[in-house]
């Protein structure tokens, strides 16, 4: 947190808070203590871990915590829809007494995180720990998101550099100065933003853009004068008219520097096809005598790009990404939350408490919370939470979070880590804050430690964490007692649905897609969480919601279940057998779409404990009539392919007339003729010829088409018939 240098950000918070504040001071119970726990419910980014960070900011800020003068003076001139004030004089009068007191256990940053771990918890007087409930929120969000998308980056990168350039395209001054600290913790080598790097001793990194080029008359004009001002700092950007002829440039520049005693550190790509363009500027380079120059990669990078760059071969070997780490452009919110998890009684014994969801995965844990991992080696293999009042009797045991009739054993010899440390005790900092090079070789050996299949950037496998028994067996416990208090409101209901039975609305999505790869049609599937078919597979699906239509609920279950967004999606039957369903009497409205599989990570939560890509000839066992649907889905998609360009949806933006060949093959089942199908697709005037060929294959590099979406619009409209 970068922006709290000499003010108060006690009104840093949401004015329910406060509102709430006031009604604990009203009721006497304002220093009852209570404790809370801060975590979030979902790995980012479909991935296996998040990397813990923000600590630091929530140190200064709860350091710092006080309301001065001036915050009770704009606070006494809120007012009610009565026109009177909201607040009290001798409220304000506290607030303006009030100093931190609580104390707070976190994990440090750079450490792993799970989703329903608690990364803080804090305990202390309620009115104090509710009111800086939305600081830390958006300070370890934030911060633990722009980390975590840093570590999946330099996964990709492989051990190669990566320099943090999102300032100019971060939320504000504050986002991004916490986004380059984050992403530096994350594993990011250094940054353009240097009041990030005067702040907290981050590397800074940056040359010229395309401006200082423009200005002069021509390119190699531009590359001496910057090497006259600046010979030890060399790195040209080369693509602002012809990329090639501007690594030309570079090595002639280059040479002269040489002579002077200097090296040409590299150039840089920042648009165009970066896989062959740095092919051929390794090329000139490596002839021209600069073998040792680097190659920078920019222009809207992630893992995903990095990951396929690599693939195909692309010579860069430092990478620097901005808008999509500093704005975590593919999940922009990490989804923390803070809870209410315990109030300690008028006896000095805490009370545990717990929030119930009709959705399980929501229904919290009580207790005071801690985390201890297990570790074999060099490698973590489980966490186990448990409440720190009980201690841990059952090291062996993990029972599933999300489903409580799931459990799991650590491994046999696996030593156990508490990973939450003290930060505060009673309001005094007893927490030695290690720098930011200190966190971020923290997460890089922790990220380490991980298996390898928790690694993986699509489809990781799941890495155990579970509930200690004893608090388990009292989340059960309080669960049952809480649901018991409400049966009675229940039963009413559940009287009126019987003297007026109606079936329940449910939505199932069959969603095709391609894997070239593997050359076969897939179809996403999820292995159910719940009864009935409890870990069987089946499609993504569930109840449609009181608010919402069939359509939205298609979106939002796909969402909820896989983490898949954006797909071409249309509705294709609804299916009425009156026993579809054991539990009632259920009609589902089916829906079909296209998806490429390289353009999603997959991520299972709510009702999906795994999501995966089936290949639609060899499927496991359905759940429900959920083989008539997906059989149904096949022969619409085989018919509507014939006369609709809906294939292109499952093909990368760019493809050969192979590939688009054996799409067909695989939807329709038979094999095509080669001659007849590309004269009837290339006389249809739809395909662009790209100018580029294949990359990285062995056999001969075939062209590279890309589908005319306008142009077929356009077509349409004066009557063309797409037919195969």
């Amino acid at each position: 947190m970068d922006s709290n240098q000499g003010h108060s950000l006690a009104l840093l918070t949401d004015l329910y808070q406060l509102t709430m504040a006031y009604g604990y001071w009203r009721s006497g119970m304002a220093e009852r203590q209570a404790a809370f726990h801060l975590f979030f419910r979902k790995n980012p980014f479909g991935g296996g871990y998040a990397i813990a960070c923000g600590l630091e900011g929530a140190i200064e800020y709860l350091q710092g915590w006080r309301f001065t003068e001036d915050d009770l003076r704009y606070l006494s001139g809120l007012t009610g829809n009565d026109g009177r004030p909201l607040f009290g004089d001798d409220f304000l009068a506290y607030l303006g007494d009030l100093r931190f007191t609580c104390d707070v256990d976190a994990m440090p940053e750079g450490s792993l995180a799970f989703a329903h771990e608690p990364m803080l918890r804090i305990s202390g007087p309620i009115v104090q720990c509710q009111i800086v409930e939305t600081a830390l929120l958006t300070i370890i969000n934030y911060s633990t998101l722009v980390a975590s998308k840093a570590a999946r980056v330099c996964q990709a990168a492989a051990g190669e550099p990566v320099l943090e350039f999102g300032l100019r395209r971060a939320q504000g001054v504050d986002g991004g100065l916490s986004a380059s600290r984050a992403a530096y913790v994350g594993g990011a080598a250094a940054t353009s933003n240097v009041l990030a790097g005067k702040r907290h001793d981050i590397p800074v990194k940056g040359t010229h853009a395309h401006s200082w080029v423009m200005f002069f008359e021509d390119e190699r004009l531009a590359f001496e004068r910057y090497a006259e001002a600046m010979p030890n700092n060399c790195i040209f950007l080369v693509d602002t008219y012809d990329t090639l002829a501007g690594v030309r440039h570079a090595v002639e520049v280059g040479r002269s520097l040489r002579e002077r005693g200097h090296e040409l550190v590299g150039v840089r790509l920042d648009s165009g096809d970066q896989a062959t363009l740095s092919i051929e500027a390794r090329r000139i380079l490596d002839e021209g005598g600069f073998p040792k120059a680097a190659i920078v990669g920019s222009s809207d990078l992630d893992e995903y790009e990095i990951t396929a760059l690599k693939g195909r071969s692309a010579t860069i070997s430092v990478w620097g990404v901005g808008t999509r780490l500093a704005t975590c452009y593919e999940q922009p919110a990490l989804g923390g939350v803070y809870k209410l998890a315990a109030v300690r009684g008028e006896d000095g014994a805490w009370d545990r408490r717990i929030k119930l969801s009709e959705d399980e995965i929501k229904t919290t844990n009580p207790g005071l919370l801690q985390v201890r991992r297990y570790s074999r080696g060099d490698r973590f293999v489980a966490d186990l939470v448990y409440d720190i009042e009980d201690g841990v009797k059952d090291e062996h045991t993990l029972f599933d979070i999300g489903d409580q009739t799931r459990s799991c054993e650590v491994e046999p010899g696996a030593v156990g880590e508490d990973v939450l440390v003290p930060i505060f005790r009673a309001g005094e900092l007893v927490y030695e804050l290690p720098s930011a090079s200190e966190a971020r070789a923290r997460a890089h050996d922790q990220v380490a430690r991980l298996d390898p299949g928790v690694r993986r950037l699509r489809g990781p496998r799941p890495y155990p964490v579970g509930l200690e028994r004893a608090v388990h067996e009292r989340k059960q416990r309080m669960s049952a007692e809480a649901r018991a208090r409400t049966k009675s409101a229940l039963d009413t209901a559940a009287e009126y649905r019987y003297r007026h039975p109606r079936p329940a609305l449910a939505v199932d999505c069959v969603v095709f897609g391609l894997d070239l790869d593997e050359d076969s049609l897939a179809v996403l599937l999820i292995r159910r969480r719940n009864e009935p078919f409890a870990h069987a597979w089946a499609l993504p699906g569930g109840f449609v919601h009181m608010d919402e239509t069939a359509d939205a609920a298609a979106r939002r279950e796909l969402h909820e279940e896989t983490g898949i967004d954006e797909l071409y999606l249309e509705q294709l039957y609804t299916f009425t057998t009156v026993d579809r369903d054991p539990r009632e009497r259920v009609v589902s409205v089916a829906y079909y779409g296209l998806a490429r599989p390289a353009s999603h990570s997959l991520q299972a939560a709510t009702d999906a404990e795994e999501a995966s890509w089936f290949d639609i000839g060899r499927l496991p066992p359905l759940a429900f009539d959920h083989q008539r649907i997906l059989d149904t889905a096949v022969e619409r998609l085989r018919g509507k392919v014939r006369y609709a360009p809906i294939g292109f949806e499952l093909l990368p933006a760019v493809f050969t007339l192979s590939q688009l060949q054996r799409l067909y093959e695989l939807v329709l089942g038979r094999e095509l003729d080669k001659r007849n199908f590309r004269k009837k697709i290339l006389a249809m005037a739809l395909l662009v010829d790209t100018g580029e060929r294949e990359q990285g294959v062995a056999h001969r590099a075939a062209r590279l088409y890309r589908f005319d979406r306008d142009k077929y619009e356009e077509l349409t409209r004066q009557g063309l018939s797409f037919a195969l």
